[in-house]
């Protein structure tokens, strides 16, 4: 973590001598040596199915023998045996991408309920701009922010205008980011390095790495670039400190319907345009508390896939038979599996090796359970799922992941409040209002497998009890609650009228008198 009061000793440092170009080259090569970075890397290739066993050759093995030299004293000394005939499976087990998937979706599997709060001034006409940026789109940016948070502890989102002015998002990884906060308590975002690697052209079969980096200030942005391990300089390109980005104006062209851009404007956003979600309140890689765990589990099931496909074959024990022979025997055996025996002395035995998986196949066993409980997950393996247990028995087998996710929504929710402030800013430019992003509400409506039958009869008997709103999003078959009030408003409007009509035409006809006529009196 850097603070804006460090970031000013770099600058006083050695009587004022460093450069933006030093502290921004330092900086970056800090942060890619810290710890909380390594892990986010680890955190992607384990995302990415590419696991540390990998790397691992089980085709060599370390033997270790107690030497004496030539003084007499002895030493352990370990020596590499390469066996080119082992084989060499490795079986990467994609348990982190499940988890980081199962928990993206369990809290974001349904669209969240997002509302206006009651008595706000203009709440429909603000809530129909707002239901305009929190479509498919907005969803899918979500899912990407959770899940690039989950790998690295932390994930960034960067509010941008496109060439036409539109306000735009894109997801920022940790590995992609470094943050400088205004005090040691991370209490607001004052600067924000975000650096990029880029392959560049330099031939035909040449490719040179370059490295990109936008630092942004509250006054405005520079850029600065890198060639493989060279110090950073300015960008040619995007010299000096630039906006944080451009308002344009358009004219109508000559033929009146096509637009014609006059002029771009310079501006700075209010805040800086950088909205950082943490994966939990310790902003750590759900990776970090049990990696070693998934490590081992591929480590035993590798080693004991090559043991089956090593020894678990037929091997046959030669007698009488000289070495060309012997050779040649072999090669039949191995493509014919039988072989012509001419002649008295030759015995062939034919044996095979049993593996005991019991013990490996139980080890393996308490691996993964180990792996679902440090990594709060849910294993769908368990029995339980295919009883249709009560709605109790389920609640308690997702307890952990619900913990998980719950510290991720907590973090979410503070998150969207500066993301909808972007928002607000660009519905009250483009409409010429004044709403309060203060004024949006945020529901998460997590996906959790249940007892249908139980959900909906408890959905009913608290129809008096719970509003409404809570109700619908609650409900199994519902997955848009906002979608479904509206139906459901509409479906309430079309009975009601239906109902109006058939009491209009059930009821008895009115008797009319007739026009001109007077009622006849007695005499």
């Amino acid at each position: 973590m850097i603070t804006q009061t460090e970031l000013q000793g770099m600058r006083l440092a050695n009587s004022g001598s460093m450069t933006d170009a030093q502290i921004l080259t330092d900086l970056i090569r800090e942060d890619k040596n810290s710890p909380s970075y390594r892990m986010a890397e680890a955190a992607e290739r384990y995302y990415d199915g590419r696991h540390d066993v990998l790397m691992h050759d089980f085709r060599t093995e370390y033997i270790a023998e107690t030497q004496t030299g030539e003084d007499g004293a002895e030493a352990e000394v370990t020596t590499a045996f390469f066996n080119p005939n082992r084989s060499n499976a490795r079986t990467p087990n994609p348990f982190f991408w499940i988890h980081v998937v199962q928990k993206a979706y369990y809290v974001l599997g349904k669209e969240p309920s997002i509302s206006i709060g009651d008595g706000t001034p203009g709440a429909e006409t603000f809530g129909g701009e707002l239901g305009k940026t929190t479509g498919a789109a907005f969803m899918s940016l979500l899912a990407d922010w959770a899940t690039e948070a989950a790998k690295g502890g932390k994930a960034w989102i960067k509010e941008y205008r496109d060439r036409e002015g539109r306000l735009r998002q894109a997801v920022i990884s940790r590995r992609n980011g470094i943050p400088v906060y205004d005090t040691a308590h991370e209490s607001e975002l004052a600067e924000f390095i975000y650096h990029y690697p880029v392959e560049l052209r330099a031939g035909r079969d040449r490719r040179m790495p370059r490295t990109y980096a936008e630092w942004w200030t509250g006054e405005g942005v520079t850029y600065w670039y890198a060639d493989g391990d060279a110090p950073f300089q300015p960008d040619p390109e995007r010299p000096g400190l630039r906006p944080h980005f451009c308002s344009a104006t358009y004219v109508t062209g000559n033929d009146g319907v096509s637009k014609r851009l006059k002029s771009r404007t310079g501006k700075t956003w209010a805040r800086l345009p950088f909205i950082e979600l943490s994966n939990n309140k310790d902003g750590v890689s759900d990776l970090a508390r049990y990696k070693d765990l998934i490590d081992a589990y591929d480590l035993v099931q590798s080693t004991g896939t090559n043991n089956v496909l090593d020894f678990n074959e037929f091997w046959a024990v030669l007698q009488g038979f000289g070495g060309d022979v012997a050779n040649s025997v072999v090669k039949k055996l191995h493509v014919n599996r039988a072989v012509n025996i001419a002649g008295a002395g030759g015995n062939i035995e034919m044996k095979q090796l049993d593996l005991n998986m019991t013990g490996r196949i139980e080890w393996l066993r308490l691996l993964r359970d180990a792996i679902h409980e440090f990594g709060m997950a849910v294993d769908i393996r368990n029995a339980s799922f295919g009883t249709a247990p009560s709605g109790v028995a389920l609640k308690f087998q997702y307890t952990l992941l619900d913990l998980k996710a719950n510290a991720l929504i907590a973090q979410m929710r503070m998150a969207l409040e500066s993301h909808f402030w972007f928002v607000t800013q660009e519905i009250n430019r483009q409409t010429g209002a004044n709403y309060d992003p203060a004024a949006i509400e945020v529901s998460f409506n997590k996906s959790m497998i249940t007892n249908d039958v139980e959900t909906v009869n408890m959905i009913n008997a608290s129809a008096d009890l719970v509003p409404e709103r809570i109700l619908m999003a609650a409900h199994p078959l519902v997955d848009d609650p906002d979608k479904a009030m509206r139906e459901m408003k509409k479906q309430r409007k079309r009975k009601a009228e239906e109902a109006r009509k058939a009491m209009t035409a059930d009821a008895p006809p009115q008797e009319e008198e007739p026009d001109g006529e007077e009622p006849a009196k007695d005499a």
